[in-house]
């Protein structure tokens, strides 16, 4: 029997070295989930006008 392990999500290790050590980005993202930045982040983009153009999220 073989077993895979699927990888998804942040590869914090293979972030550019503009944003400093991979581990501040990850407690960064982390900390700000907890608080909801995120969440009202999608919020504030959902209801903007169209005509502001697209917003990528990659």
């Amino acid at each position: 029997m073989t077993f895979r392990h699927h990888q998804n999500g942040a590869k914090w290790r293979v972030l550019p070295s503009k944003f400093g050590p991979w581990w501040i980005a990850a407690q960064l993202f982390i900390r700000w989930s907890k608080l909801g930045v995120w969440q009202r982040l999608f919020e504030k983009v959902r209801g903007a006008d169209p005509a502001l153009g697209m917003v990528g999220l990659s």
